[in-house]
């Protein structure tokens, strides 16, 4: 396992499937990849407030039957708690979700897959973008 995929990652891939991704011109096996148990509850408060929220359930029981999901402990915690302290002082607040899947990725020595750049603020933290340039939901 080599990287963490982010939530705006995976729902590229719930929307638009696996082929939205470029891999950054490589290719790469679902053994190298894994989500945190955070992504899972945004992915999962996304898709029970959403128009077809049992369409999304269905979609989303399948993506994560076929992903490891990485459980969050007490060292991704640490290491979330340690990061919004030191971008709060420096005046660059990150939500707390991205703080602790961010802490998740640095506690794990994982590559971040995402499109946010917020990540990029992240000291230490190796982040990839795999979407396409100018990538939207649902426009490949």
């Amino acid at each position: 396992m080599r990287h963490l995929l982010d939530t705006n990652t995976c729902i590229a891939i719930l929307t638009d499937g696996r082929e939205a991704l470029t891999f950054g011109g490589q290719a790469a096996a679902t053994a190298d990849l894994a989500v945190s148990a955070i992504t899972v509850w945004e992915l999962e408060c996304d898709g029970a407030l959403a128009e077809r929220a049992a369409e999304n359930r269905a979609r989303l029981d399948v993506f994560l039957a076929g992903i490891r999901v990485l459980p969050f402990g007490s060292e991704a915690a640490r290491r979330g708690g340690e990061l919004f302290a030191v971008l709060e002082r420096e005046g660059l607040r990150l939500q707390t979700a991205d703080c602790l899947i961010a802490g998740h990725a640095l506690s794990a020595q994982l590559t971040l897959v995402t499109q946010d750049k917020d990540f990029l603020r992240v000291p230490g933290l190796a982040v990839v973008d795999w979407l396409p340039g100018g990538y939207r939901r649902g426009k490949k």
